[in-house]
């Protein structure tokens, strides 16, 4: 199923008598099985095994039919997200200019955390607390929903400017 992914498979049992000639048995390196459905498949799933049984050869008679054992787990994908940027911490009364209005966000999750995202929730944060008046790089930052983790933000940082409080004009 889609945002799932094969974590491992296992064959029982994992080896089968052959019957045939020296010739044909030597050029045999493995028996495979018909392919197996996986649609809609979302965790562990155990199935008979069709073997295909390599020309020139026959299985031996007390040679039981494979169990094939499919272990699924949820996919780790990567979205990236534009999203909008924020000062925070600002002086009162001064005014932070980011340079830039949006940064690319890239985030690792599960198929179903990722689409759980409302990117409209998501606002990445220029803190600027203790910064005075001036152009000044920022770092942005963001509050990573529950389930995902943050790779990386694009720019690094963001140009930000601060410009101080409007100062009263003079009585």
């Amino acid at each position: 199923a889609p945002g799932y992914e094969i974590a491992s498979v296992a064959v029982d049992p994992a080896v089968i008598t052959l019957l045939g000639s020296p010739e044909a048995l030597a050029a045999i390196t493995e028996v495979v099985t018909e392919p197996i459905s996986l649609a809609c498949a979302t965790a562990t799933l155990a199935v008979p095994g069709v073997l295909v049984i390599p020309p020139d050869t026959r299985a031996a008679s007390e040679a039981p039919e494979p169990t094939v054992t499919v272990n699924l787990r949820a996919a780790i994908l990567a979205r990236t997200f534009v999203l909008a940027v924020q000062c925070a911490g600002e002086p009162v009364g001064s005014a932070c200019l980011p340079q830039v209005g949006q940064v690319a966000v890239t985030l690792l999750g599960t198929l179903a955390a990722l689409d759980a995202v409302d990117p409209g929730t998501l606002t990445v944060t220029l803190e600027v607390t203790g910064l005075g008046p001036g152009t000044h790089a920022v770092v942005p930052s963001l509050a990573t929903p529950g389930g995902l983790l943050l790779v990386g933000i694009s720019p690094r940082s963001v140009t930000v400017v601060i410009t101080p409080p409007a100062t009263p004009p003079a009585a």
